[in-house]
Order: structure tokens, then C-alpha cells, then sequence
């Protein structure tokens, strides 16, 4: 605690004789940033403390010494230290030279709200240049330019509610408000205010936040949950994967006591097709797909992806998820539990989220057999392969 004039500062909070004012929570003069919002809590400060008459310089220190005298010194320290403690260091030392808080008012004013011709063609730029974007909500814009236009005021250039309201229209002109700026001509022009056009926005600001959330929920593919190797679950024995590949078959050769990785004959697959080129190795590729691809469960295309426990690979309805795609020159066969096929008419990349050891994360499947109207199917069965 320091004490000054009769007048204490405790942890932020400015205290003089008779009032208490939480200083902490006025936000800090940073220059012209703020200097507008930072003033206007200032001046409510000072005429609450019935010192504004001192800060604003139009009531000087009286002359004579005795309690007029000491009045005024109280209510200048007062207000000098108010300041003093809502402004950053930067700040601080631009007014270090000021010896009253009437200096020190008068200098911001002139650093930051100067009504010379330069300062005001600077903030009509700014006024017509504000455009909505992705980084700023209509609302916001809006606001903005309300602003702008509330320091042009200041400077002695008012600036009519219809000229706000047609520089907030002219902002909105990406194809997203079309819609909303016919509505807007279609209002009597009596009723064209900022009032309701603010009114007007946020509600379309809330429909627009309510339809992308939905739209996300329904188009975004849900995502399921794996333990990596190291993960919370505990990795298998070698007796004990042992003893699984004696159960399991291969997904190349159809036959027990291996897994695919280590199947002979892909390694001789591999061997032979070494030299050819890229298309003989894609239609070898479909051949084997057409022969041995198996799915479990097969459906209606929808939004959410399948463990399955019975498919040789991953498999999805959804084309529009693909982030790369190539298609079949013949489509592919697909055999379902029940002896029937569906046809898979290329393969590419998805990405999604996975839960992964508590943390969601984006991962990116590879070699899934697009089939229109299918179900999307995570095959348990490459997750074993991989060690998983």
C-alpha cells in the first residue's frame, strides 16, 4: 500500500478519501488501439469523482493557500494517479514530462484524438475500407464501422444513421448475404435503421452458426477410437500372437499360421511384378481386389463408419469424403457375408478423426474401396495386421 494525498492504491484498486474505484478493471491505454474506449471510461471515472473540472483543465488551482488549495491538490493527484495506473509503460513514458493530470489529458488528446485534416482522411479510408470477412462476424463489422464513424463525430464531421446503415449494406457483399441484402431492400426505407439492421444481423448471425453446426455434424464422418502400440493397452506376447496366427487367416493366401505382412506369396508377388510399370501393377492390383476383398456388413451410405470385424479392407459410400481418388477402369467385385458382391468402382484417401490414447487426432486411411450406398466400414482386420 502507498499512500499519496490523501489518496491509497491496494492491488489495483484506486481509493481516494471518499470513493473506491477498481482500476483493474479498466482496460490499459495501449495508444490509439483504445484510446477512444479508454477516455470514455476515464471521463465517467472523473465526473463520478467530481473532478473532471480539474482533469479537463477548466477549473485551475486556486492561488490563495487553505482548503480550496488543498482540495484541487487532492483531486489532481487523484486523477493523475488514476491515469498513471491504466496505462502500459509505453505510455507512461510519453507523458513523463506532464506535472498535472490536466497535461497529461490534454497531451493524449492531442497524440490521439487531433482533428486535423490528415488524421481525419485516415479514418475515412478506414470507414470505407471495412469489408466483412471470415475473420469478422457481420456483427462485429458493423460495429466497427459505427465506431469509425463515432470518431469522426468527435472531430466535428457527423456522419447520419442512413449513411451507416448503406456503408454497412455495401460491406456485406460476399454471395452468402445475398439473400440477406434483397430482405433488406424489401424494408420500408422509414424503418432502414442501424437499430434494426444490427437486429437483423445478429439473428442471421445465429441461423448461419446453427446451420454450420449442423451441417458439420451431418457431413463430418464420426470417428473411432484405436490404442496404438504403446498406448493404454497392453502389447501381445510373442506366444501369444503365436498362438492367434494359428486361428487367423491370411488376407493374401486365405491360410492359417501367418499374417499377411509375412505371407510368402506376396513376397513372390512382389518379386514378379518388380519392373512393370505403374498400370500393369494397378490392374494386378484390382484382379486381387476382385478376388479377395470380403466385407461383413454392407448398406445404406450414411455418416458414421462401422468396426467390422469380417472386411479384408476399409470400404465407404460417401465420394465427397475422398481427399484423393482414383477410379476403377472395370469395377471391382466386393463379396459380402451373405455370398453376394457390391462393386467398388475405385479406391482412394480419407482423412478423419481418431481417438487416440485419450487425444483426438487426424489421421488418414489408406486404399478404401469406394461402393455407392454402401455402408463405411473400418476393417479390425488391417488394424490387427498393423500390430494393433
Amino acid at each position: 500500500m502507498t499512500t499519496t494525498s490523501g489518496a491509497t492504491t491496494v492491488n489495483n484498486t484506486f481509493v481516494n478519501s471518499t470513493k473506491k474505484f477498481d482500476t483493474a478493471a479498466i482496460s490499459k491505454l495501449n495508444g490509439d488501439e483504445n484510446y477512444r474506449v479508454w477516455r470514455m471510461r476515464m471521463t465517467s471515472l472523473f465526473t463520478s469523482m467530481k473532478i473532471m473540472d480539474i482533469v479537463n483543465g477548466s477549473k485551475s488551482r486556486p492561488t490563495t493557500t487553505g482548503d480550496t488549495q488543498d482540495k484541487w491538490d487532492t483531486g489532481n493527484t487523484d486523477a493523475f494517479t488514476s491515469m498513471l495506473l491504466t496505462m502500459t509503460d509505453s505510455e507512461v513514458e510519453k507523458i513523463s514530462s506532464c506535472t498535472t493530470a490536466s497535461e497529461i489529458w490534454g497531451k493524449l488528446s492531442i497524440m490521439y484524438q487531433s482533428t486535423s485534416g490528415e488524421s481525419k482522411q485516415v479514418l475515412f479510408q478506414k470507414f470505407y475500407g471495412v469489408m466483412e470477412d471470415h475473420f469478422h462476424s457481420p456483427v462485429r463489422t458493423m460495429c466497427e464501422i459505427q465506431n469509425l464513424a463515432a470518431q469522426l463525430g468527435s472531430m466535428g464531421t457527423q456522419i447520419d444513421d442512413d449513411a451507416i446503415v448503406a456503408r454497412v449494406i455495401s460491406s456485406l457483399m460476399s454471395e452468402r448475404f445475398r439473400q440477406f441484402r434483397e430482405a433488406w431492400r424489401s424494408v420500408d426505407s422509414t424503418k432502414q435503421t442501424s437499430a434494426l439492421l444490427l437486429s437483423r444481423l445478429k439473428t442471421w448471425e445465429l441461423e448461419d452458426e446453427e446451420s454450420n453446426g449442423s451441417k458439420k455434424k451431418t457431413e463430418s464422418s464420426k470417428a473411432f477410437s484405436a490404442n496404438q502400440k504403446g498406448g493404454n493397452k497392453p502389447r501381445k506376447s510373442k506366444e501369444e500372437i503365436a498362438q492367434l496366427k494359428k486361428t487367423t487367416k491370411c488376407h493374401n493366401c486365405q491360410k492359417v499360421g501367418h499374417w499377411s505382412r509375412e505371407c510368402p506369396d506376396k513376397k513372390k508377388n512382389q518379386n514378379a511384378s518388380n519392373g512393370q510399370d505403374s498400370n500393369a501393377n494397378q490392374s494386378k492390383q484390382q484382379h486381387s481386389s476382385q478376388q479377395q476383398t470380403k466385407a461383413y456388413m454392407a448398406g445404406e451410405s450414411n455418416n458414421e463408419w462401422v468396426n467390422d470385424s469380417g472386411a479384408t479392407s476399409h470400404c465407404c459410400g460417401r465420394l465427397d469424403w475422398y481427399t484423393d481418388y482414383i477410379k476403377f477402369t472395370t469395377p471391382s467385385k466386393i463379396e459380402i457375408a451373405n455370398g453376394t458382391y457390391m462393386l467398388a468402382e475405385g479406391v482412394g484417401k480419407i482423412k478423419l478423426q481418431a481417438l487416440i490414447s485419450g487425444t483426438w487426432t487426424e489421421i488418414e486411411l489408406i486404399n478404401v474401396f469406394y461402393s455407392p450406398g454402401s455402408a463405411n466400414l473400418f476393417s479390425e482386420n488391417l488394424l490387427l495386421d498393423r500390430g494393433f
